[in-house]
């Protein structure tokens, strides 16, 4: 079973395509019928375009991007760091924020303190 959770770019486009849908159905769909099958329509075309095409295209390039920013971090001399750094604010509204939140929260939890406890961060 594939699950969404912490990924943003495959619900955004789930919502984009939603609204599509909805905006051609309620040309389309008379009046009367409208309230009721627009919506569980919709809904229903969604979700499976969804789980079965838009999630696991856009799961695996989150996770494709995440890879190449965990590789980027291992860079010698703080160049991953230095790189990071300077893409973070263009990338956070765009691209996506949660992603890079893991992507932080992982090497948290991975980074041992001097006084020699590890740190641990709750995950939403």
């Amino acid at each position: 079973m594939v699950g969404y959770q912490g990924h943003v770019i495959p619900v955004v486009i789930a919502v984009w395509i939603l609204a599509v849908i909805e905006k051609k159905l309620h040309k389309i769909v008379p009046e009367v019928l409208d309230l009721f099958v627009t919506p569980l329509v919709s809904v229903f075309v969604t979700g499976y375009l969804t789980l079965s095409i838009v999630g696991p295209i856009f799961v695996w390039a989150e996770n494709a991007i995440l890879g190449a920013i965990q590789w980027m971090l291992t860079l010698p001399l703080g160049i991953g760091s230095l790189i990071m750094g300077s893409l973070y604010a263009p990338t956070v509204v765009p691209v996506s924020t949660r992603c890079i939140q893991q992507l932080i929260s992982d090497r948290l939890q991975n980074t041992v303190l001097h006084t020699g406890f590890r740190l641990q961060v709750q995950q939403t």
